[in-house]
């Protein structure tokens, strides 16, 4: 019993005595290294990696300028992290090979642009209530889920990206509430160009969807589609119904959708329990015989939609 006592006792001492595990930091002058926090500005003269474990760590009001440079990983881990942190900004990198590229939980005002994004199993990730994110002309490819998976965002901008390939989605736009998404272009191979979900209060204007319908799903209300050209081979809209985290149906209702195109379609809008759906002014071309069909799901009916479509030969 007692050399129990005592083998016990110098564990503690040994588990008290021993150093903590020093941060390793870098910007300024100092340069990064997988693992690292960056606590200054900094503009990378190397690439970073291929690291094993994570990539860097964003502390706020830092820029991290990669000047081309690549940070590259596995998928178990994230690229570039950004915590509950205010004023960072992601420039000029090429970020490959993690689970996240770029992942930003809550914090407010974070900048990413310019940079390119391929082979990442998510893109961009933003969540956690993310206040006034932008997201600013990157090239996001080739991921083998989402390009960008934006949920709970607040004020967020998306605009003048390039998503192509994204495997299941190239953007995901959820429970954001107030934001535009603003001339980015969309294209496959892709399961869904751009999925809207449980979203208030966004501005989709002057995107190019090149690959799948436009889905709205869930309650998501006060959306407004301007400008858009879809090029969807089926159908050009979809509003669905989505259950909640409680396993309740909810149904899009009040959205916009105004002037743009619809190119290829044979079915410009499907409803699906959607409702009080305003369409106004929107090209049409092979979907003018069916311009919308409406339909119950989960016991909710469609009401209240109307679609106004211009024919153009």
């Amino acid at each position: 019993m007692r050399r129990t006592v005592r083998i016990a006792l110098l564990a503690l001492v040994l588990a008290w005595s021993a150093p903590a595990l020093a941060v390793v930091t870098c910007g300024g002058t100092k340069p990064c290294s997988c693992g690292a926090t960056v606590v200054e500005n900094v503009k990378l003269d190397a690439d970073v990696g291929p690291c094993t474990g994570g990539g860097l760590k964003l502390m706020s009001g830092v820029t991290l300028d990669c000047q081309g440079h690549r940070i590259s990983g596995t998928p178990s881990r994230d690229g570039i992290t950004a915590t509950t942190v205010v004023d960072v900004r992601v420039r000029n990198c090429v970020v490959e090979g993690f689970r996240s590229g770029v992942r930003i939980v809550g914090g407010r005002d974070a900048f990413v642009g310019a940079n390119v994004f391929r082979g990442n199993v998510k893109a961009i990730r933003i969540e956690g209530g993310a206040d006034s994110p932008v997201v600013d002309d990157n090239v996001i490819e080739a991921s083998r889920d989402t390009g960008l998976a934006m949920v709970g965002a607040i004020d967020a901008v998306v605009s003048s990206n390039v998503f192509s390939g994204n495997a299941k989605i190239n953007a995901r736009i959820e429970q954001v509430t107030r934001g535009e998404f603003l001339a980015n272009v969309l294209a496959g191979p892709t399961r869904a160009d751009l999925d809207v979900r449980f979203a208030k209060t966004v501005v989709f204007r002057d995107n190019d969807v090149q690959t799948t319908s436009v889905k709205v799903s869930g309650d998501s209300t006060e959306l407004r589609f301007v400008d858009n050209d879809v090029a969807a081979p089926d159908i050009g809209y979809r509003f669905e119904v989505r259950k909640d985290a409680s396993g309740i149906p909810r149904a899009p209702h009040g959205n916009v959708v105004t002037n743009g195109a619809i190119l290829n379609a044979p079915l410009c809008f499907r409803f699906s329990g959607a409702r009080d759906t305003e369409v106004e002014k929107v090209d049409v071309r092979t979907c003018a015989a069916t311009p919308y069909i409406e339909k119950s799901s989960n016991g909710l009916l469609p009401s209240g939609n109307t679609v106004r479509v211009q024919v153009v030969r």
